[in-house]
Formats: C-alpha cells, sequence, structure tokens
C-alpha cells in the first residue's frame, strides 16, 4: 500500500473483511455523493475537514501571537498538529487559491515537525498519522535508539550533510533555552520550525499561484483536464509566465504607467 495518501488509486477498490475503499479526484466540488446499489450516502468529509481547519486556525492565533508557550504547546500536540494539518492540507490549498485561508494549519505541520527533530525526547520516533486504512508516515525520525542510545539515522532526508552528530547536539540545546525563553514565535529565529517555515512562509503564496495555474483552465482549447497530473513546479513557472505575458500583451507594455478609465 503507498505511504502517502495521494499515491492511492482512483476508483472503487475491495479491501479486507467485505469493506471497500471509494477515492475521487474533484478539486472544486459543490457536492459529494456516493451511489451504491442505487442509494445515495452525502459524503460530509469535506465540510467535516473545512470545519476542522478552521478550528486550528482560530487556535493558532492566539499561538503565535503569545497566547499560549510554544514548547509546552508543541509538547503536548505536536502528534496530533501534525497529523490533523497533514490531513487537511489539501483542503487547505484548494481553498487558498484565490485567497489566504487557514495558511497557519500548513505553517504548525512544520512547527510541530521540527520540535520533533530538535527535542531529544521525540526525536528518535517518527510521526505518524494513523487512519482508518493504517498508519501513514508524516515525517520521519532523525535519531534511532540502539543499545539505549540515540544514533543519527544515516538515510534520513532530514539529517545534516556536514558533522551531523554535532550539529544536531548543538541544534538540540539552541532550541531547548529558545523553549526556555519561550519568546512569541514571530522572528523564524525564536520559533519552532526554524529556517523551513521562514522558507515556507516566503514561498507559500507563489506556490498557490502555481496550484491555481496547474488546476486553472486557461482557454476552451488548452483546457487541462483535471486527472493530467504530467505537469511538475518547472512547468507550472513556465504556464504562470505564459499567462502573465498574454495579460500584459492585452492590457498594453505601459499599463503599469497609465491606466485608462473603463
Amino acid at each position: 500500500m503507498p505511504s502517502h495518501p495521494f499515491e492511492r488509486r482512483l476508483g472503487a477498490f475491495p479491501l479486507d473483511q467485505g469493506t471497500a475503499e471509494f477515492r475521487v479526484w474533484a478539486p472544486r466540488p459543490r457536492r459529494v455523493t456516493l451511489r451504491v446499489d442505487g442509494r445515495e450516502h452525502p459524503l460530509e468529509l469535506l465540510e467535516a475537514a473545512e470545519d476542522l481547519a478552521h478550528d486550528i486556525n482560530a487556535f493558532l492565533f492566539h499561538y503565535e501571537t503569545g497566547g499560549y508557550p510554544a514548547r509546552q504547546t508543541l509538547g503536548l500536540l505536536h502528534r496530533s498538529l501534525a497529523a490533523a494539518s497533514k490531513a487537511v492540507e489539501p483542503v487547505v490549498w484548494e481553498r487558498s487559491l484565490q485567497a489566504r485561508w487557514g495558511r497557519r494549519v500548513l505553517r504548525i505541520g512544520i512547527a510541530a515537525q521540527h520540535f520533533n527533530d530538535v527535542t531529544s525526547q521525540h526525536c528518535t520516533s517518527d510521526l505518524i498519522w494513523s487512519s482508518v486504512d493504517g498508519q501513514h508516515l508524516i515525517h520521519p525520525r532523525l535519531k534511532q535508539l540502539v543499545a539505549g542510545a540515540a544514533v543519527v539515522v544515516g538515510d534520513s532526508p532530514m539529517r545534516p550533510k556536514l558533522l551531523p552528530s554535532l550539529r544536531l547536539t548543538s541544534r538540540t540545546a539552541y532550541w531547548y533555552i529558545i523553549g526556555l525563553v519561550s519568546p512569541k514565535p514571530r522572528l523564524w529565529f525564536f520559533s519552532y520550525g526554524g529556517r523551513r517555515l521562514h522558507r515556507h512562509r516566503r514561498r507559500e503564496n507563489q506556490l498557490a499561484g502555481l496550484l491555481n495555474v496547474a488546476l486553472a483552465e486557461t482557454s476552451q482549447q488548452e483546457a487541462r483536464r483535471s486527472l493530467d497530473f504530467s505537469w511538475n513546479l518547472i512547468s507550472l513557472v513556465k504556464g504562470q509566465r505564459e499567462v502573465v505575458r498574454s495579460r500584459r500583451r492585452e492590457r498594453g507594455r505601459l499599463s503599469w504607467l497609465w491606466a485608462p478609465r473603463v
């Protein structure tokens, strides 16, 4: 079975114990209904995911403004927040195509993964999302226990390449001190998530624009099919540039200098 939900097949497939799995691709559904033996079963999963993202987003507003101490909050909830963030990530990105919505939920997922890496009590365990169809890996561990001692995992993608043991030890000590001081998580070098969260903040608007290009129908002749996943980030950047250039030609190259009244 694939390790990530987005790798699973689309359609209806029988499972063990007389059950079945149904999976569809619907980027902008007005309504999702499952019809079995002539009977319709409305699916309220999308509405439940939106409510969950809204509730987490409201809680994280107080977290980001210093209403809750970062180390204690993540120490108690980082596993739950990482799983919830991963579960509602498609809904957040879909709602963020036209406006910013629920982005804090994505950021707290990165912060939870970083907290798991830099905390000595948690760095030896994976972040797992337990769902009805099994367990899915969210974030791999940085260290593993060997005869009671924590040893750096050699093939971990999050492990530093240069002096990994020394850098991980100093990083753990640094974030332990930051957790004791517990400043408001505004500056990236004082907030869990670190440099990765800083890069995510800078790129999230660009990524939302690229996803908008991936799902948009630019014209009737060049409409992108919903199941066409042949694109990648490089092709999306080129497509975005072409859309911007075509709109500039329509408005005129000097529209930034003078715009006539309509």
